[in-house]
């Protein structure tokens, strides 16, 4: 039985190798294969991350040998495997603790979701942000012709098509799965 000083779990979440629990007071434990001082290690007893002082976690993501969380100031940290940028901090380089993604002045991350080598997040200005691998267009910088294909370290605004735009129509939920992205509006669309 996980615990952590008498608080109960609130959200959990499993993907790559990695399993996290945020509890009520927004501590963060990990297990399975996570980020360690050199490269992901087993952990089969969950692991405390450490957010910063003062921070708790609102959500979760889990990619594969990618951690990102969205924190109680709506601040994005991601940490772990970065062959391709998909922790979105500008490099690719590994990392074993939590590092903060720019998302732009005055930007919150509200929703995130990780796939295989890429990371995408719903903003609070209802954009949507994508960063990593992107050999299949899975982030969406573009439209038929104009996918770039190409794979980005710091994180760049999906194109929505102009259904979405200025028509108060805004993204609800983001699903990363491999190498696919998929939105929900509020419309009841998606996309």
């Amino acid at each position: 039985i996980v615990s952590l000083g008498g608080s109960t779990v609130t959200s959990l979440v499993a993907g790559g190798a990695a399993t996290c629990a945020i509890f009520s007071d927004g501590g963060l434990v990990c297990w399975g294969m996570i980020p360690g001082q050199n490269s992901a290690i087993q952990q089969s007893i969950p692991q405390l991350i450490s957010l910063g002082t003062g921070r708790t976690a609102i959500s979760v993501g889990v990619g594969t040998g990618t951690l990102c969380v969205i924190l109680d100031n709506g601040e994005l940290k991601c940490w772990g495997s970065n062959s391709v940028g998909q922790l979105g901090i500008g490099n690719t380089n590994y990392y074993p603790n939590p590092q903060l993604v720019d998302l732009g002045s005055g930007k919150s991350a509200v929703s995130i979701a990780l796939g295989n080598y890429h990371t995408c997040a719903i903003i609070d200005d209802d954009s949507v942000m994508c960063w990593g691998r992107n050999y299949e267009g899975q982030l969406g910088d573009g439209w038929g012709d104009g996918l770039t294909y190409a794979n980005s370290a710091v994180p760049i605004t999906v194109e929505l098509d102009d259904s979405a735009s200025g028509s108060g129509v805004h993204p609800v939920n983001i699903f990363a799965k491999d190498y696919a992205t998929c939105l929900t509006f509020s419309d009841t669309s998606l996309k």
